[in-house]
């Protein structure tokens, strides 16, 4: 939690000095060399997690705690009232006491100061901010009370109402009493605060202790007010008010059985709805997954189309060439002119190399279009060369820089990888058509690592805009017209790839270029 800085300071420190009112108890007091009451119980837990000795500095009041201050005869003091100067430095507040009203025991419980109208009311003006309470309710008659010996018999004797202070000077009070029927007959809104000050030269101690109060936790502060308010209540005679608690207590204990025999119900309804829950999201799943099956079909479907005119194309040439041959081998025979033999024997050749051309083409895409889905090692440039011998025919213009190692085997799914490879492929050649792109290149190198691969595709088609490269990936996001995409490609490669094959597929953009960044593992169990 602490800076460099705050460190430093902790490490340079011994001990630091804590001013402490010797008669002002039960907040602070010290007896026989002894430190009492609440804000000893907090200082011991500062001690423990500064993890140095606070040493106690005695004084006979406030005043005489700040002036030590002011004189650097000691670091803090804790303070609890108002902050009244800015000549010192205020940490945040560790401990808040709610404000009570002692009264007989026969007067009705308070809730607010508006129930207290046209009564008087003895205040402890060092505790209490008296000045903001006066003017906040008018019609209440405050006296300042300047003998706290007497105050149980002023509320007996009913000179006054009752007695305003906090729980734990209450508490206090209260277990001095001698068959006085005194109680806590009253708790407001209003509380008072407890906190350090420091001088101005403590900076960097106050914000250590802000940090600290900031992560005290509520078990912790429950366990310091409660050991503390333990001992008081202890000591107070006054049975009715145990008598109070104890019947609390049992209604207390009624309404939480009725509340557990409810949680119960609820319970058993949480846990069947839990169970129906499941059943759907697992329908909703197996649903979700029939419309993904369908969607790579109908992608597939597609594909198959572009790739039977890619075939055309291909056969064009080789079956122009065939037939030219033959006609060049009829005329021969029909002139019978057996010089002309190695004529023939050429043309026989060139044939022969056009249809294993023909049937290399037709193997390479029953290949890819099998709908087995087996795993295999693969030599990782083979399957760039025939996701380019796939897709090259689409435009002639493109020139294609091949860095690979070709040593690079891969254990994963071939068929998958080259379909992927052909729609980052498709992407980047519909990029060129739309942009008109002059200089066309696709870059295509690997990186090699001990564990995994990362497979580049980079293009220099204009780029994508940054405003959408975000949603590129999602199903049927499309930047073509609707004739000429769907937006499933993009989506479907990224399933293949992160679903399928256990890799990762990122893309970034700059200028004009286009990276798409695949990383696979080299090899993945079946």
């Amino acid at each position: 939690l602490l800076t460099r800085e705050q460190r430093l300071f902790l490490k340079n420190r011994d001990t630091f000095r804590m001013c402490v009112q010797s008669n002002s108890y039960p907040y602070q007091e010290m007896q026989n060399n002894e430190f009492l009451g609440i804000v000893s119980k907090y200082t011991k837990l500062f001690e423990k997690s500064l993890d140095k000795k606070i040493t106690i500095v005695p004084t006979t009041n406030e005043n005489i705690a700040k002036q030590y201050l002011i004189d650097d005869k000691c670091d803090l003091i804790s303070y609890l009232t108002k902050k009244d100067t800015n000549d010192f430095i205020y940490t945040k507040n560790y401990l808040s006491l709610p404000i009570v009203l002692l009264t007989k025991n026969s007067k009705e419980f308070v809730y607010n100061f508006e129930q207290l109208n046209d009564k008087r009311l003895l205040i402890s003006n060092s505790k209490i901010d008296v000045n903001y309470l006066k003017q906040k309710y008018p019609d209440i008659q405050f006296k300042i009370n300047t003998n706290e010996e007497n105050v149980l018999d002023q509320i007996y004797d009913e000179n006054v109402y009752g007695f305003v202070t906090d729980i734990i000077h209450a508490i206090d009070i209260l277990k001095k009493q001698t068959g006085v029927n005194i109680h806590i007959g009253g708790k407001f809104d209003e509380n008072i605060t407890l906190g350090f000050v420091l001088n101005e030269n403590n900076k960097i101690l106050a914000d250590i202790l802000d940090k600290f109060i900031e992560n005290i936790s509520k078990s912790q502060h429950d366990k310091l007010m409660s050991s503390f308010t333990y001992i008081n209540y202890k000591e107070v005679p006054d049975y009715s008010l145990l008598w109070k608690v104890l019947t609390l207590s049992f209604i207390f204990s009624l309404i939480l059985i009725i509340f557990i025999f409810r949680e119960e119900k609820l319970k058993q309804k949480i846990i069947t709805l839990n169970k129906d829950l499941k059943i759907r999201i697992k329908d909703e799943v197996a649903l979700n997954r029939k419309k993904d099956e369908f969607i790579f079909r109908q992608s597939k479907l597609a594909s198959m189309g572009e790739m039977l005119t890619n075939i055309a194309h291909q056969w064009r040439q080789p079956l122009t060439r065939i037939n030219l041959s033959i006609e060049v081998m009829s005329s021969v025979i029909e002139n019978e002119e057996t010089k002309n033999k190695s004529i023939l024997e050429e043309k026989i050749s060139l044939i022969k190399k056009d249809i294993v051309y023909m049937s290399n083409t037709i193997h390479d895409f029953s290949n890819f279009f099998h709908p087995n889905k087996e795993m295999s090692i693969f030599n990782l440039n083979d399957v760039i060369g025939k996701s380019i011998s796939l897709v090259k025919n689409k435009d002639i213009d493109i020139e294609f820089i091949i860095e690979i190692d070709k040593e690079i085997t891969l254990k994963n799914y071939e068929n998958e990888l080259i379909q992927v490879i052909m729609v980052l492929l498709d992407n980047s050649i519909d990029s060129f058509k739309l942009k008109k792109y002059g200089n066309k290149k696709i870059n295509i190198y690997t990186k090699k690592f001990e564990k995994n691969i990362e497979l580049s595709i980079l293009d220099n088609a204009g780029g994508i805009d940054a405003r959408i490269i975000s949603r590129i990936f999602e199903p049927y996001f499309s930047t073509k017209f609707k004739d000429q995409g769907v937006g499933i490609g993009l989506y479907m490669a990224k399933m293949l790839i992160e679903d399928s094959m256990r890799g990762n597929i990122i893309v970034d953009s700059f200028d004009d270029f286009t990276h798409f960044t695949i990383s696979l593992p080299r090899i993945i169990n079946e």
